[in-house]
């Protein structure tokens, strides 16, 4: 008897979605990063890997606005005009809270 092959599945939307934003952050790997994300934690560092599910970052620093008095706009002008505070060798971010990403010599320093 032969056996019939399994029915075509269709691929899911949000990992095609997930495959084109992967190739297109590729650019970004090695670069010093800004993450924005949809809460209150900002995330600066290294990109070290772009996956599926998760983007890395090394030499980062993960800073949560709600527990400072700094506006995030200098903050982020210090990191870019000082360098990165680190407080992690390594963080990975779910990819799907990211809101933005730019390079932190995108950064405008006023």
């Amino acid at each position: 008897m032969s056996e019939t092959p399994p029915p075509a599945q269709n691929p899911d939307p949000s990992a095609l979605a997930a495959l084109g934003e992967s190739a297109e952050l590729q650019r970004y790997v090695g670069q010093e990063v800004v993450l924005d994300t949809r809460g209150e934690l900002l995330y600066i560092g290294r990109l070290e890997h772009v996956g599926e599910w998760f983007l890395t970052l090394a030499d980062a620093d993960v800073h949560d606005l709600t527990e400072s008095r700094t506006r995030k706009d200098v903050y982020l002008i210090e990191a870019a005009r000082f360098g990165i505070k680190k407080n992690r060798t390594q963080v990975l971010v779910r990819s799907r809270e990211v809101v933005s990403l730019s390079s932190l010599e995108e950064v405008i320093v006023y």
